[in-house]
């Protein structure tokens, strides 16, 4: 984005649940990782390795292992429709990696999420309130569901200008081109 200054972006954070499954109090790490890559977690180490590389490139520091639950996302997912009621989504949704990715910390813990959502900008006792009702949880599950639906199978998915779409992680200069590709269709 900051390559393309003299265009104007509108960004939009939609809901995507890895893994719809996960309970609300999210299940432990270890156990999680087990299931997926089995009793061999090499596979595991190699792609923690890469995202930690990639990552310090830009100057985000992963710290995979800090974390002991794999929470469920759907209150985080719901925080940031909340955000975007305030023009606050991005700030969340950075805060919330952070937390996560860096910090190790329970995403799926409702006071967590909740001084997360602070730490950003969010009422922290409005956020307690709308996650104890909540609120617009079935919505984010709608949204999740209906991107399943669509084809979508993983994150992140980016959609430009409402045409071209690209998915996963992808250098900078791929996500440039199709900046510059969603531009000249418009």
């Amino acid at each position: 984005m900051a390559e393309h200054r003299d265009t104007s972006f509108d960004v939009h954070f939609r809901p995507y649940l890895l893994n719809p499954d996960t309970p609300p109090e999210g299940v432990p790490r270890a156990e999680y990782f087990k299931t997926r890559f089995g009793s061999n977690p090499s596979a595991l180490d190699a792609a923690h390795a890469r995202l930690g590389d990639l990552g310090a490139k830009v100057g985000i520091h992963f710290a995979f292992d800090r974390a002991e639950r794999i929470p469920s996302t759907i209150a985080a997912h719901a925080v940031i429709r909340w955000a975007a009621e305030r023009n606050l989504a991005a700030a969340v949704v950075e805060r919330l990696f952070s937390a996560y990715f860096s910090e190790g910390r329970d995403l799926g813990d409702r006071a967590t999420l909740a001084e997360v959502a602070a730490d950003a900008g969010l009422d922290r006792d409005d956020v307690l309130e709308r996650l104890a009702r909540e609120a617009d949880f079935d919505a984010v599950r709608e949204e999740a569901d209906a991107a399943r639906i669509e084809g979508i199978t993983g994150v992140p998915f980016y959609v430009f200008g409402e045409r071209l779409a690209v998915s996963g992680a992808q250098p900078p200069e791929v996500l440039s081109k199709v900046i510059v590709r969603a531009r000249q269709a418009s």
